[in-house]
This record gives structure tokens, sequence and C-alpha cells, in this order.
């Protein structure tokens, strides 16, 4: 049941898909080595479902017929100038509840920009900060997405015919992360008081620890959700980092492998990273694959390679290639892991020393 799954046509997750021309000039041998690997990756190992179907769709000559599937409509969605069913004045303050659309070309506390994507989420406020829509202020969102039959109780909230967009929404309640304020951009209505209970019921019981167990393809889909979610936290991670040096420590609880090893088909990296640092170029976070503890960078367009300089607890380490943009080197085993680590070292131009205290999950 879980593998009949189906991304919906607006999911923002096709927007790191593959255009029909890179994917013919693939298939007729074309492109640099290094976008190849990173195609062949994507058809092979993600298995996207949308570029396979284009692949064997294409031919050299002439240009095929995009799927049924992939309509106009989608790319307007994804592009966000899909028509309003109506236009909504913006409110005076922010409060719990209230759905906006957020802006594609994110600002820093100052008002300046930083970055520029092609799509932007939605998203829905659980926490207003002071209220007022200003880049000072830091707010907490959930994001939405299209993607309704990825629902999984505890981790989303599915919402029908409460909707104030007018047409079924995922809360994901999982991805729930920091932001400006002022970069919220449109106003698109406020859930009902009902649905709002259920929001924050939902949101605790998820704090408590409270996971369900989950397939490989949610998974999969999680980790892109939260990747795709990135650019709302980073103007916010921008103030606590300075470029220059970066200081901040994190606990982190570790799951016991022979349990965790008992929810078959589900890698615990993708259950609970624990991101360690975040910025436009890279992430760098902790992960625990069955009995082991990673450190994983993974960075989002260009690969940078390996870090300049990276010890754990004194020693320098190497970082190895675990998949196209994304680089690991083992912290050590679950059950011989010391309580403490310290991570020091220099990505591109940010240098960093991260302390982690590490606590064996007590809710297992």
């Amino acid at each position: 049941m879980n593998d009949e799954r189906q991304k919906d046509p607006a999911s923002l997750q096709h927007i790191e898909c593959f255009t029909a021309e890179d994917l013919l000039a693939y298939k007729t041998g074309g492109l640099p080595a290094k976008k190849r690997s990173i195609i062949f990756h994507h058809l092979n190992v993600d298995k996207c479902p949308r570029c396979r179907e284009i692949y064997y769709l294409l031919e050299p000559a002439p240009q095929a017929d995009l799927p049924p599937k992939i309509s106009e409509k989608m790319v307007q969605r994804l592009k966000g100038i899909r028509p309003l069913r109506r236009w909504l004045s913006p409110p005076t303050s922010l409060e719990i509840g209230q759905l906006w659309t957020t802006s594609p070309e994110p600002k820093d506390a100052r008002g300046k920009p930083i970055a520029s994507i092609e799509a932007a989420l939605p998203v829905v406020i659980i926490s207003p900060g002071s209220g007022e829509k200003s880049y000072e202020n830091v707010i907490r969102v959930i994001p939405l997405s299209f993607d309704t039959q990825y629902h999984l109780e505890g981790e989303t909230l599915l919402i029908h015919e409460e909707s104030p967009l007018g047409y079924p929404v995922l809360l994901e309640i999982f991805n729930e992360r920091p932001m400006l304020a002022g970069n919220l951009d449109e106003y698109r209505g406020m859930l009902e008081p009902s649905v709002v209970k259920r929001v924050i019921s939902a949101r605790e019981r998820f704090l408590e620890g409270n996971i369900p167990q989950a397939d490989t393809s949610y998974l999969a889909w999680k980790q892109k959700e939260m990747e795709l979610a990135n650019y709302l936290s980073y103007p916010v991670n921008m103030e606590l980092f300075s470029e220059e040096k970066i200081h901040n420590a994190f606990e982190i609880p570790l799951r016991q492998y022979k349990k965790a090893a008992e929810v078959k088909g589900i890698g615990l990296d993708e259950i609970s990273p624990h991101v360690l640092l975040e910025t436009q170029q890279f992430c760098l976070a902790v992960v625990q694959k069955r009995d082991q503890m990673l450190l994983r960078l993974s960075y989002n367009e260009e690969d940078q390679g390996t870090p300049a300089s990276l010890m754990i607890n004194g020693e320098t380490v190497s970082m190895k290639t675990e998949a196209p943009l994304v680089y690991e080197a083992l912290l050590g085993q679950v059950d011989i892991l010391p309580t403490d680590v310290e991570i020091s070292g220099k990505i591109l131009d940010f240098e960093f020393d991260l302390f982690i205290h590490f606590t064996m999950d007590q809710k297992q």
C-alpha cells in the first residue's frame, strides 16, 4: 500500500527534478560526467517516478510529449501564479492558525536579500512572536504540502473541508521551524478554532516523542520536504551563527539499535536527523544509521568536496563520499559512543566549534 503513494502534481518536490532537455541529453550520452552521475542517482537510486516516466517517453527526435500527469496546472501552482479564488486583506497582527505564502526571495534581519528560490512553501503560524510582520520578529511556522497521500498520523495533520485554501492540504508537524516574519508574503486565510486545537494537540504529541513507524517511501519524502523548507530558517540561522566563528551545543538522544531494527525497512538516519549547521550552501548534521552515529555533510547545489579541516575530539578525520553531494564520517558505535563529542573544522568560509552531548532515548 505504501508503495502506491503518489506525489501530488503540484508537489514542490518536483522543483528539483530535471527538465526534459536534461533527461534527453542524458539518454543520448551527453552532459558532463558530474551531472550524468547526479541524474543516474536520481533515476536509479532515488527512482523518481516523474523523471523515470519522462525518460522512457523521450526520443532523440522529435520532442516527446510530457506524461498527462505533468500538467500546466501543476507548473502554475509550482510557480505560485495560479489565480487566487479571492483576495484577502492582510490582518493587523500575526496570530496562531493564519495561513501565509512565503517569499521566494528571503531577506535577513536587516531586510537584505540573501537568496532566491524557484517556489516557496505556504505555512501555518504556530507561534506569532511579537505579532508584527517584520524582519526583527522571529516566529514559528508549520509548512504545508499538497502531497496528502503521505499523511502519517503523529507526524502530519490532514485538513480536508476545513482548508481555507479550498483544497486538501497536509500540515507537516515534523517540519516546524523558525522564520523571520518579514519573509511572509501573502495572507491566505485562517484555520478554524477547532482545527487550531487539532494542530496544537498533534504538535504536543510529536514533541513528546511519539514517533510512529514509517516506511522508506515516507521517510525519503520527509527528508526532501525538510530540505525544501531550509530557506525559511536560514535567515534565522544567519543571526545565530557568525560567518567567522560558530559556537553551539547540542543534546542528541541515541536509539537502541536492537529495538529499532525490529522496525522493518526504516533507515534511522531518516527518522531523526539532527541538524548542527545549516547555510545556503550546505547542511551539516548528525544521523543514526542502525548502530552507527554519522556526521553527514550535504551540499545544496555545487559539490565543494570534503571540509578544509575537520577534527573530532581533537583527532583529524576525513569524510568519505556517500552519494552525489553527500559526505559522511563515522562518529562511533551507539553502544560505545563517548557521552561528549567536540567537532571543529572549516567548511567553505565557515569555521565552527560544535559540542554534542549524547543521551539514551528513554521513550523507546
